[in-house]
């Protein structure tokens, strides 16, 4: 049975705290450029779920909140019905 890899949602939220981080650090000292430049992890963040977020078994997209979930509970593809279990 395949697992999906836990590291995959770990660079996911790394990317996402570099995100916030730039975007706040910008807000705060209202500098544009640096909030323009957060984006660019955010974009990589997106294209990256869109790539890897994928059911082990039928290669169909899954949110990564639902891989998040199924990390402690019981969980199954929306598409073909298996178990997702997560790889630690």
């Amino acid at each position: 049975m395949s697992k999906f890899p836990f590291k995959i949602i770990k660079f996911i939220y790394f990317l996402l705290g570099i995100f916030i981080f730039l975007f706040m650090v910008g807000g705060m000292l209202v500098y544009l450029p640096l909030i323009y430049i957060s984006f660019i992890p955010l974009l990589i963040a997106i294209i990256y779920m869109i790539i890897k977020c994928k059911c082990p078994h039928c290669g169909k997209f899954e949110n990564l909140d639902r891989f998040i979930y199924a990390r402690k509970h019981v969980f199954y593809c929306r598409n073909c019905g298996r178990i997702i279990e997560i790889e630690e």
